[in-house]
């Protein structure tokens, strides 16, 4: 699973926020005079300081050929959004419907509420299950440790439940509180399924499993020496026996010839 990386103020790789790909940004602040250029961007590179430049800049994906506008450190184009960002260990493929939720959200929050809900999807399949009934698969969650609460939220939004609202119905205006709820039960579900466990994971491997595995060693061997050294005994023993029966029976062989 990738990071999902922030787009952030003149960095040189991020996720890009119409897209949704990780890739190289090109910056340019924007000058008066800016024109077509020959190459068919939309604003000419121009670095020349003689021209008066705009309080503005614009970043340049060289993976969709796309421009973002920022006024200062703020991105403005695509339309700054309120909702939560994803989590940044959140799959590439899940957060670009998740971002793409998460932009269209300003202009219209049902359009958002249906994307946020394939997302929901694609992160139940991006964790292993299959995705075919989400209600059975959260129940999973919930049985790996996710909080029931996050599944009974679940099911007050429709998301499960034994009629869940599918992604083509779209809530109405008076159900942005739910909307924004979606989002943030998605990056509950990330952090409690992926961040939480890679946490006891990285915990778990700390802890000093080699040395107690050498300690355990040299007893299991001493009890196997042990168990060789009763064998070899026994066996000694026997042999000791048999010799002793022997030497017996050859003394009364000879008492005998002189009776």
């Amino acid at each position: 699973m990738s990071k999902y990386v922030v787009p952030s103020y003149k960095s040189d790789n991020f996720h890009c926020p119409i897209c949704g790909v990780y890739s190289h940004q090109d910056w340019r602040d924007l000058y008066v005079g800016s024109g077509y250029a020959d190459d068919n961007l939309p604003f000419q590179w121009r670095t020349n300081l003689s021209y008066r430049p705009y309080p503005l800049t614009v970043s340049y994906c060289e993976h969709c050929k796309c421009f973002s506008l920022w006024a200062g450190d703020k991105l403005i184009i695509p339309s700054a959004s309120t909702l939560p960002h994803p989590h940044a260990e959140t799959p590439t493929k899940v957060s670009k419907t998740y971002l793409e939720a998460m932009n269209v959200y300003p202009a219209s929050p049902r359009a958002a509420d249906a994307l946020i809900r394939i997302a929901l999807q694609e992160l139940v399949t991006e964790l292993g299950d299959q995705g075919n009934n989400i209600t059975e698969d959260i129940a999973r969650f919930v049985e790996d440790g996710l909080p029931a609460q996050i599944q009974q939220a679940l099911e007050y939004l429709g998301v499960i439940g034994e009629c869940p609202v599918e992604a083509e119905v779209i809530h109405t205006e008076d159900k942005k509180e739910e909307t924004i709820a979606l989002f943030e039960i998605f990056n509950l579900i990330v952090e409690y399924m992926i961040i939480k466990k890679k946490q006891i994971k990285t915990l778990y491997d700390k802890l000093p499993k080699k040395e107690l595995a050498s300690k355990e060693l040299p007893q299991q061997d001493l009890f196997e020496d042990k168990e060789e050294e009763v064998i070899d005994k026994e066996v000694k023993l026997a042999v000791n026996k048999e010799q002793i029966e022997i030497q017996g029976s050859k003394q009364s062989e000879v008492v005998d010839q002189f009776v």
